[in-house]
């Protein structure tokens, strides 16, 4: 049996997340490679534009990853930015990145002997970006995926080593969500690296043509659309509510600034475009069904 220093190697780069520490829990327990840990400094950068009082996405707790490199003796790098990827280890086997929000210069991606890897929370080519799943609860998607790609300079485009679609489950939070869809995506990592030789990993081009990229969301992009079912709503809202930003929705004459989504009822109408529903509360009709939500303001379109 070979010894701990003929493994193979990999340098993870990510950010003080669950994303990245659940990445590193799933590679250290399969042990087929001796891991270095590079993390960038800075925290994920805010919403765009968000007005002074907004909130923004709050930042996932460090002792999470902290805690994981701690438990599997995994060296760590502080890191100010890609250019500092190669202090980290001299030459890795492998590079694979997980919710890190940098390009990777040429020098870097050249580095590694077997290349480098993706973990991304989309059924590639769609939902190129940051914030995938931000954008697949926008768009009213029921099902995304996890994929693990090559890395490339560009963004997210590199061939697909493998990928698995999930049901986006109904009310679930964000961060429920991407547990749900890393936790698959490190057991498929996991999977292709125990199961082919690293530089030869079979690979399909992504096709260009289906294709789509969306970058960090602002605050327009809270804004919903009475043309959406409620459960669309419902969906986006609940799936966002950690970004701590209000929806806004025009009803008629009114617009509407919502809190957040308590229920709906896919059957029911409305016969104007919403009402209140006792204290602090708004029933909101949509092109089918009605959305009960939590209401902080209600004010003139016009």
């Amino acid at each position: 049996m070979a010894g701990a220093n003929d493994m193979q190697s990999i340098l993870l780069l990510g950010t003080r997340s669950e994303f990245t520490a659940t990445v590193l829990t799933h590679l250290a327990r399969a042990d087929i490679a001796r891991i270095r840990l590079g993390i960038l400094k800075e925290s994920p950068p805010p919403l765009r534009d968000p007005p002074a009082a907004t909130p923004t996405l709050p930042v996932s707790v460090s002792d999470v990853l902290t805690g994981a490199a701690e438990a599997f003796g995994t060296p760590v790098t502080p890191l100010d930015g890609p250019g500092d990827v190669e202090a980290c280890v001299p030459r890795p086997d492998l590079i694979v990145t997980a919710c890190f929000p940098r390009r990777l210069p040429p020098a870097v991606l050249s580095l590694p002997r077997a290349g480098g890897l993706n973990v991304h929370p989309s059924l590639l080519p769609a939902y190129r970006g940051p914030c995938p799943i931000f954008w697949q609860l926008r768009a009213g998607e029921t099902r995304g995926g996890v994929t693990v790609h090559r890395l490339t300079e560009a963004l997210d485009a590199g061939d697909v080593v493998a990928s698995t679609g999930l049901s986006l489950a109904a009310g679930a939070s964000g961060r429920e969500i991407e547990a749900a869809l890393v936790d698959a995506g490190a057991r498929l990592l996991v999977s292709v690296l125990t199961g082919h030789p690293w530089d030869t990993l079979p690979a399909e081009p992504q096709d260009e043509s289906r294709a789509s990229y969306f970058p960090r969301p602002g605050p327009e992009d809270f804004r919903l659309d009475g043309r959406w079912s409620a459960e669309h709503a419902f969906r986006f809202m609940r799936g966002t509510a950690e970004w701590n930003h209000t929806w806004s929705l025009d009803a008629g004459e009114t617009r509407l600034m919502l809190d957040r989504a308590v229920d709906f009822d896919p059957d029911a109408a409305l016969p104007t475009p919403w009402r209140r529903a006792g204290n602090d509360l708004a029933d909101v009709a949509f092109a089918s069904g009605v959305l009960r939500a939590v209401l902080r303001e209600a004010t003139p379109t016009r």
